[in-house]
């Protein structure tokens, strides 16, 4: 699995973010952060919040998102965006990865 990006690195350059599930970083400047997140079958992220608005795109797989305590099916294809005050929880519950690009505001005011 191989995507180019029309920014001014690819997914071979990626750099590695310290989490206990893959998270690459592939792009960040100053007001925007790109990270391609990897959930194995049977991972999770804990609930959480942003200090800015959030996009998710579903890249591959399946899985489910609860947000503000409220569970969602995702799939691939699937496209949403989560404010700062949205809280939520990442669950993978099949037997495949689920890939999801996001992208972070990094202007916090």
């Amino acid at each position: 699995w191989e995507m180019e990006f029309s920014w001014p690195c690819s997914i071979k350059d990626i750099k590695n973010i310290s989490t206990n599930f893959e998270a690459k970083q592939i792009y960040q400047n100053k007001s925007t952060e790109v990270i391609i997140l990897t959930l194995a079958p049977g991972e999770s992220i804990k609930k959480h919040t942003n200090l800015s608005t959030i996009f998710f795109h579903i890249l591959e797989g399946n899985g489910n998102i609860r947000i503000n305590d409220k569970l969602f099916k995702v799939k691939h294809g699937d496209f949403f965006t989560l404010s700062h005050k949205d809280e939520r929880e990442w669950i993978n519950n099949t037997n495949d990865k689920l890939v999801i690009l996001i992208i972070k505001e990094l202007n916090f005011n």
